[in-house]
């Protein structure tokens, strides 16, 4: 079985930035952040076949910590830790407002 972890396992963000975890799975994966729900401003989404993307946009202090992905491959299922460190001066919702994502 080849080894499943979430990339990256340590993430450092400045406030305001897209931070991205990525899980490999052949199913379904459940993400948590805290062991809890994730924050409002995290979402899942499958970026090819076997690998699950949480995105969380325009971080902000209250989103550092551990996101953790529940995922399964081949027969075995696994859990699989990353943590997000936010650094820098928060922003106020007016300001992240203003932050437009680039277009490709």
């Amino acid at each position: 079985m080849k080894k499943s972890v979430i990339y990256p396992p340590y993430k450092e963000a400045v406030v305001g930035e897209i931070v991205e975890f990525r899980c490999p799975s052949d199913e379904t994966v459940e993400w948590r952040f805290n062991g809890g729900e994730l924050p409002s401003n995290a979402f899942a989404e499958i970026h090819d076949y076997e690998t699950f993307v949480l995105e969380i946009l325009y971080v902000q202090h209250e989103n550092e910590g551990n996101y953790s992905c529940i995922g399964k491959l081949g027969q075995n299922y696994y859990t699989s830790d990353g943590v997000l460190h936010v650094k820098g001066k928060a922003l106020y919702h007016s300001e992240i407002q203003r932050i437009k994502p680039i277009e490709t």
